[in-house]
């Protein structure tokens, strides 16, 4: 905080800072009038915040990491608010260094002759930097009701100190995804009006904010992102956990990734071009390979139809040599090395898009080369959403995953999985390079992700109904995080053993906790006691005979023994 000097605090009222209404020149005073009601703030450092309100009326302020509680003040702009007894009206504040954090404090918000109380709770991020955004309208309404629609607006970017890390007009801000687009918590594109190196990962424009709603733990994408760099797969996309703010009111735990896109910063291939292996196809340039396999043309964007056309004949060289298992010949058009690693990549971590979508291949100008990255993409995988029971660990992607979807699914994995080169290339990749970072990763550099997210992702489970979307197996963060590391452990034993003929364990013992599983049935209810971190295999025999399967109670997932039980849970017959 002390580095933000007050001469930095006007203009960061000016420019964003989620905290006062825009009001239109020559809207209609009456109208202003009609909407006014009792409204409050909370300031730091030319920062605001608004509280966010449940369905029960009870107000959450979340605080960035910066905010210092003696320097930070509750300001009332209409109204009046009354919290635990003391009464503030409009243009009065008081410091929060008066209240605690995670206490809950009655409050009442009075305008004229409306009312309405609940209660008020401080909670406050930690170690994570913070996106200010303000749309133009002042509202997320559009944005968030069409994918395709943009919006400008202005932003604010702090590290987790409160260093300015860029301030500005944003050029517009949209909407991004497939699957995760339909939960209500999206993740977005923005793109700012001039080009800014944040956190370290470049300059540039494009950026992304990734929601990881699917995502309990909110460790998967970063994980796979940073082991992917760490591995040494080129142009690797960089990102970095903030929490964000729309128009002032917090909106959870985000990860801000690098685009995948070409370009300085980016993956720098000059006049080649990049594709995007896409079962959705929504790009304007692409094609479809003789076997059926669509790719999209990211870059370059204005091409003629004969460049289209001159690519696609390049892909189809692969294709024809891979499919008929002429490696050497594909070797002619395609990097192996990154090739290779990238499958070992998607494979280890059990990626259930692996061939699907979200897989990039680039060819660097002067080159004669297609090269697989950057990697993108991992919500479905280490073991998240309903990947559980038919895709347990002991799946190989490459062929049941794209012997499952084999309709959408790149046809070149299956037929590389059967040969003999290919399959030793990838063990090799996978005892040298990815098993020794998997395994650090296990020990001790998991833990430290979630340490450094937990604050952040404390306020994000309030924010977000996790059960409601399928974010996560368990209620509390810590045991999501304990599960992806099950998962990754299984994996591993199950990789070591298939490629590498060893038996290896690492799975962690459990904590020492009995968990009781609760089983409500249509006639009777029975609860069993079950050692933390065991896994239950069957049903209690005395519930099977009415042919009903059960479903967990908190978020509507079907029973599977793939879940070591964490926690007390219940499930009820459907």
């Amino acid at each position: 905080m002390k580095r933000l000097v007050s001469v930095l605090a006007a203009a960061l009222s000016f420019v964003l800072l989620g905290a006062y209404c825009i009001i239109n020149i020559g809207q209609d005073v009456r109208a202003q009038e009609e909407q006014r009601q009792a409204e409050f703030i909370v300031t730091c450092a030319g920062s605001a915040v608004k509280p966010w309100e449940d369905e029960k009326q009870n107000l959450y302020v979340f605080l960035p990491s910066y905010f210092d509680w003696d320097h930070t003040e509750i300001e009332v702009l209409d109204g009046t608010l009354s919290l635990d007894g003391v009464e503030l009206a409009a243009e009065e504040g008081m410091y929060l260094s008066a209240f605690e954090e995670n206490t809950s404090y009655l409050y009442t918000l009075s305008f004229r002759e409306e009312e309405k109380s609940g209660e008020l709770t401080f909670v406050q991020s930690a170690n994570v930097g913070t996106i200010f955004l303000e749309t133009d309208s002042g509202s997320m309404e559009q944005v968030d009701a069409d994918k395709e629609y943009r919006e400008g607006g202005r932003i604010l970017i702090t590290d987790a100190a409160g260093g300015i890390e860029h301030i500005g007009i944003l050029d517009y801000i949209k909407g991004r995804g497939n699957a995760t687009w339909n939960s209500d918590k999206k993740s977005y594109s923005v793109k700012l009006k001039e080009a800014a190196d944040l956190f370290g990962m470049g300059e540039a424009e494009d950026w992304v904010l990734l929601c990881n709603g699917f995502d309990g733990s909110k460790l998967q994408n970063k994980l796979c992102l940073d082991m992917a760099e760490a591995v040494g797969l080129e142009y690797s996309i960089q990102s970095e956990w903030v929490d964000l703010y729309l128009n002032g009111v917090y909106h959870g735990n985000y990860l801000l990734c690098e685009k995948v896109e070409a370009g300085e910063n980016r993956v720098e291939i000059g006049g080649g071009f990049l594709l995007e292996r896409d079962y959705y196809f929504d790009q304007p340039n692409g094609f479809y390979t003789e076997d059926g396999n669509p790719f999209s043309l990211r870059y370059p964007e204005n091409v003629t139809q004969e460049e289209i056309e001159k690519i696609a004949a390049f892909v189809q060289q692969i294709e024809d040599a891979v499919l008929s298992g002429d490696l050497e010949r594909a070797g002619e058009y395609l990097d192996w090395d990154s090739f290779v690693l990238r499958y070992v990549l998607d494979e280890t971590v059990l990626n259930q898009d692996t061939g699907i979508t979200s897989m990039y291949f680039y060819k660097p100008e002067g080159e004669q080369k297609l090269y697989a990255g950057p990697v993108w993409d991992y919500d479905g995988s280490l073991g998240s959403g309903n990947m559980t029971g038919w895709m347990n660990h002991k799946v190989i992607a490459a062929v049941e995953i794209q012997n499952y979807k084999r309709e959408s699914s790149l046809s070149w994995y299956p037929v590389l999985y059967q040969n003999e080169w290919f399959l030793n290339q990838a063990r090799q990749k996978y005892r040298d390079l990815v098993r020794p970072y998997l395994l650090s990763m296990l020990e001790e550099g998991i833990d430290q992700y979630a340490d450094h997210i937990k604050e952040s992702v404390e306020m994000d489970m309030l924010r977000w109904d996790y059960a409601s979307f399928g974010a996560g197996h368990y209620e509390s963060h810590e045991n999501n995080v304990r599960y992806l590391k099950f998962f990754l452990a299984k994996r591993l034993e199950f990789l070591d053993e298939e490629w590498l003929g060893e038996e290896n364990h690492y799975t962690e013992e459990g904590n020492g906790q009995i968990h009781t599983v609760t089983f409500q049935g249509n006639t009777e209810t029975v609860t069993v006691e079950i050692a933390d971190g065991e896994r239950m295999f069957v049903i209690p025999e005395e519930l099977l005979e009415e042919e009903q399967w059960w479903y967990n109670v908190r978020d509507g997932l079907a029973f599977t023994p793939d879940l070591p039980v964490l926690e007390d849970v219940v499930f009820k017959a459907e």
